[in-house]
């Protein structure tokens, strides 16, 4: 073995105090990822998951380390999952329905020899586990070309499946113009919602900043939110924030 070969290894992390004993080194790896979304490349993002996911999962993440500096997260935990009359052991990347996409984290750089390791200890830890579903995946990932790849050639079954996009407002033109597409039935509803708002009394947006001092304004908003949460079409979802593991999500991503 050289001796690159013997500064290069693959840690699993399932103690909490572990995962978040990473934080400082995984946001300078997600700094460097070069990801259009940042945000859920963050440490702080996948611990505000946790807290949601740790109802009812375990952690199992990956760490691989290229000599003492951390070069690549596969973000995972493990869950039991019923199916007819077994249960299934199922690894999963650690996400909650309001994650936007997700992917292992590793600088482009670093990439392929992460997503090798990472085939390697998948496979290495064959028993550990029944089968892997990866979601809030997009075509071009890491995940579903190169770590694909690599697991099929190492023997593994992979198969893609297309599921429902989130639909949203591109922001790279004004809102008028965006506006004037919209259906003549939108634009009626929206009216009758404006003048019911209008006869309840004046309206007014307030932007609460992370700014120092403003923990008591944090912790009203917070409370507020969770109630109306708890009033909304979302309580007929088991999502709706006054629930256990969303709750706990909200308030870590508040902090």
């Amino acid at each position: 073995m050289s001796s690159s070969e013997a500064s290069i290894s693959v840690r699993l992390i399932t103690v909490p105090d572990e995962f978040a004993a990473l934080r400082e080194c995984w946001n300078v790896l997600a700094a460097s990822t070069g990801t259009a979304l940042p945000v859920f490349a963050s440490h702080e993002w996948f611990d505000a998951a946790w807290q949601w996911r740790r109802q009812t999962a375990r952690l199992y993440v990956l760490a691989y380390y290229a000599g003492p500096r951390l070069a690549g997260v596969l973000p995972l935990v493990m869950q039991q999952v019923r199916s007819r009359t077994v249960t299934i052991r199922e690894l999963g990347f650690l996400t909650v329905p309001d994650t936007q996409r997700c992917d292992l984290v590793a600088a482009p750089s670093d990439r392929a020899a992460a997503v090798d390791a990472f085939a390697d200890e998948l496979k290495r830890r064959r028993r550990d586990w029944d089968v892997m579903r990866l979601k809030y995946v997009v075509p071009d990932s890491t995940a579903t070309t190169d770590l694909r790849a690599a697991l099929e050639a190492r023997g593994f079954k992979t198969r893609i499946a297309t599921a429902p996009n989130n639909p949203f407002v591109r922001l790279d033109s004004g809102w008028e113009a965006f506006y004037s597409t919209r259906s003549r039935s939108l634009k009626k509803a929206n009216n009758l919602a404006a003048n019911r708002l209008h006869k309840a009394g004046a309206v007014t947006v307030d932007w609460l900043e992370p700014i120092a001092g403003a923990d008591a304004r944090v912790a009203e908003f917070l409370e507020a939110a969770i109630a109306i949460s708890a009033s909304s079409w979302k309580s007929r979802t088991g999502n709706s924030l006054d629930n256990p593991g969303p709750q706990a999500f909200i308030r870590r991503l508040s902090e």
